[in-house]
């Protein structure tokens, strides 16, 4: 029967004694077949004929498999999501449906037969060196055998043809060859001591930039890996993954699999695969990774364990991976470990209140110092008519790091050219029709593109409001800033890294390739080269407007920027001391930029805790947010406002119902949006409440959608 994706099927009599919990499964679904996964065994169903299961696949169920259907269940409970969507990251592209890619290959008798040509011995002897199977383009390159010979050995059943498997590894590009860093410090020696031998609590190892967190992992892989079980890596970034990749194939060599979006559906059936059958006992990826089948799991690491992106806004399952990775490491044994020079308030509360153990790098792997950061009011040179996206200060610096061989990462958070397109006469910005946000031109392509509908235009016509012919191109892209460096630094050769340079496949890393083999000097880029990457060379860095973070009405605003700020500092100096940032602010006073300046990370924890435990946000009560979606405005408030009144009779005094309100962008793609927040101090009334939304949603109207969101990362 159908209910969330979730059906029943008979168990033919053969199959009983070997079907298990979380074992795939081949069945029939309206007149085609599919694969699936055993959720449950039940002694009847109130369903009276049942189609049967047609096939087992006992080879991809291990002990693990039982466990990890739990793991799926809790996400689909607490996150209030169909259990049949917490597959979906999984099988994202139709990856459960790519057939395995596989190769004519041959092998040599053992006793070939004694009529043979002296040439043939010859090249029988040659081919009988070489043990395994070989392809029949490796008979001709290598061993030398023309196409007759080959022909003639399989005639005489000399060669053997047979069919083996090839694996679609995805490229994994660096510029460097990673060696192993070394032994650990004395102080990550201690850490890794007290996590090998602890009370298997999660550990949050707070380790400042460049403190050699990464080689701590690959210590505590190698120890796990020893002990015959599995690691799991989590990255917050698919930029991260190529150096992560290297770095830790350069100390536990080929065990290594890799699992992310870019990677094309063939390339991730076979990474899995390659995990099921513990050809490989490492798997390194992002979000969606932490649901893959990885058996045995006896380590989960999750780096950056701050990054936003681990949460998935759209669509479901809305789970947060990190959160996700600590249910998993206490369901499977796992010991976990979370990682960040700029722990998220919550976790860090966590590891202050003793749900986490807490470890703490304070100092530089090596001989290397955190950089000096200098910070620059931008307002004064404004009103000084210096219009130019870098201060005098931050092209002083560049020129030195330049003439000094030395290379530099600019922050500039803002896709495009220029931000918006605005009438001269009566000041009306061009925006998107589909959408309530502004059209952003872009130069390549000389396009005015909506980023969140993905509408395209050109530059044209006159404006829509005033009928006026001047319409003006305003405020500053990364584009702009890109032809900027061109004019300003003509020698220099500059990498930009963005949405737009990182659309194809390998984009990530190929741009990484490039500026970690020196083939550039400077790397522009949004906030994704801000994220874990190391590049010996770099000795400065600038952000370009350190503060647009502040002016989004979401109460993570400030501790967002903080992270940032911090995390793109710490790429400046971490192989020496000549490490130095320069940040560009128009609100130079603000905490989250003053405590960055001063790599003040518990300064700037006590201050934000204090601020949430006033305003009563996370850590000190629960959210969740429920997401209202119409292409009718009427009907949307009609059930986000019944909705709320209902809402408010099933609570108490201990939750508030915030809204419903329009959305911060209240319309994408011709869907008018609204919200309704809730908060409160007792998780398990608000999600009683959410189980009541959960029903009461399916007798809404058809024409409007409810997403519900549990610990939403984002307030849009």
């Amino acid at each position: 029967m159908s209910l969330h994706g979730v059906f029943d099927y008979a168990i033919p009599e053969t199959m009983r004694s070997r079907v298990q919990v979380g074992m795939p499964v081949h069945v029939s679904l309206q007149n085609r077949t599919l694969w699936g996964i055993v959720l449950e065994i039940r002694a009847s169903s109130s369903v009276s004929r049942l189609k049967p299961l047609l096939q087992l696949d006992e080879e991809s169920w291990n002990e693990s498999s039982c466990s990890l259907i739990t793991l799926y269940s809790w996400i689909s409970t607490y996150y209030h999501t169909p259990v049949g969507d917490v597959f979906k990251p999984l099988l994202k592209g139709g990856v459960q449906s790519v057939a395995p890619k596989t190769r004519q290959v041959y092998s040599l008798s053992s006793s070939p037969p004694e009529q043979m040509t002296p040439r043939q011995k010859e090249m029988y002897e040659r081919v009988r060196k070489y043990r395994g199977t070989v392809s029949r383009q490796e008979l001709r390159t290598i061993h030398g055998l023309s196409e007759y010979m080959i022909r003639s050995f399989i005639t005489m059943g000399v060669l053997r043809a047979h069919t083996e498997q090839v694996y679609r590894n995805p490229s994994v590009k660096s510029g460097a060859s990673f060696e192993p860093e070394g032994v650990l410090s004395t102080q990550q020696q201690q850490i890794y001591e007290g996590i090998i031998s602890g009370d298997g609590r999660p550990a949050l190892i707070h380790g400042v930039t460049g403190s050699g967190k990464t080689l701590l992992y690959q210590e505590l892989a190698r120890y796990v890996l020893q002990k015959g079980m599995g690691v799991l890596i989590l990255v917050p970034e698919i930029s991260l993954t190529p150096q992560t990749v290297s770095r830790f194939v350069s100390v536990l060599g080929d065990t290594v699999a890799v699992f992310h979006s870019r990677m094309s559906a063939g390339e991730r059936r076979d990474s899995m695969d390659q995990i099921l059958q513990k050809k490989k006992r490492v798997l390194i990826g992002a979000r969606s990774s932490i649901l893959a089948p990885l058996p045995s799991p006896g380590l989960i690491i999750v780096d950056e364990e701050h990054d936003g992106s681990y949460k998935q806004d759209a669509p479901a399952p809305r789970y947060h991976a990190r959160d996700v990775a600590v249910m998993r490491g206490h369901l499977q044994g796992a010991q976990v470990v979370l990682g960040s020079a700029t722990p998220s308030i919550e976790s860090y509360e966590n590891a202050q209140s003793g749900k986490y153990s807490l470890y703490t790098l304070s100092e530089r792997f090596g001989e290397a110092a955190l950089p000096q950061i200098d910070v620059v009011d931008m307002k004064p040179l404004i009103t000084q008519g210096e219009a130019a996206p870098l201060s005098p200060l931050l092209r002083r610096e560049m020129e030195y790091a330049l003439w000094n061989n030395r290379q530099i990462i600019l922050l500039f958070n803002r896709r495009g050219f220029s931000r918006s397109r605005i009438c001269s006469s009566c000041g009306e910005v061009h925006m998107c029709p589909h959408c309530s946000v502004n059209m952003v031109y872009h130069r390549n392509g000389d396009q005015l593109r909506c980023h969140h509908c993905g509408f395209v235009e050109t530059p044209e016509g006159n404006c829509p409001t005033c009928g006026a012919q001047e319409m003006v191109l305003a405020g500053t892209g990364i584009q702009k800033v890109e032809e900027y460096l061109s004019q300003y630094f003509p020698h220099a050769r500059v990498l930009r890294m963005d949405h737009d340079t990182t659309r194809k496949k390998d984009g990530h890393s190929q741009i990484i390739y490039q500026f970690e083999s020196r083939k550039a000097d400077i790397l522009l880029g949004t906030q994704m080269v801000a994220k874990g990457l190391n590049f010996p060379g770099v000795s400065l860095v600038g952000v370009l407007q350190a503060d647009t973070a502040l002016s989004v009405p979401d109460f993570r605003g400030s501790e967002r920027l903080f992270q940032l700020l911090m995390q793109v500092a710490g790429r400046a100096g971490r192989t020496d001391n000549l490490g130095k940032v320069v940040l560009q602010t128009f609100s130079p006073q603000a905490p989250a930029i003053t405590y960055a300046a001063a790599h003040d990370y518990a300064g700037f924890f006590f201050q934000e805790r204090a601020d949430r435990s006033h305003m009563r946000y996370p850590p000190f009560s629960y959210l969740a947010r429920l997401l209202f979606v119409s292409k009718q405005e009427d009907s949307l408030m009609t059930v986000s406002e019944a909705m709320a009144r209902m809402i408010q009779k099933e609570v108490s005094h201990k939750t508030a119902v915030l809204g419903p309100v329009a959305a911060s962008i209240a319309r994408i793609k011709k869907e008018f949006r609204a919200t309704i927040l809730l908060k409160s101090s007792d998780r398990q009334e608000l999600h009683r409440v959410l189980t009541r939304v959960e029903q009461a949603r399916v007798s809404t109207v058809k024409n409007v959608r409810i997403a519900i969101d549990v610990d939403p990362n984002s307030m849009e």
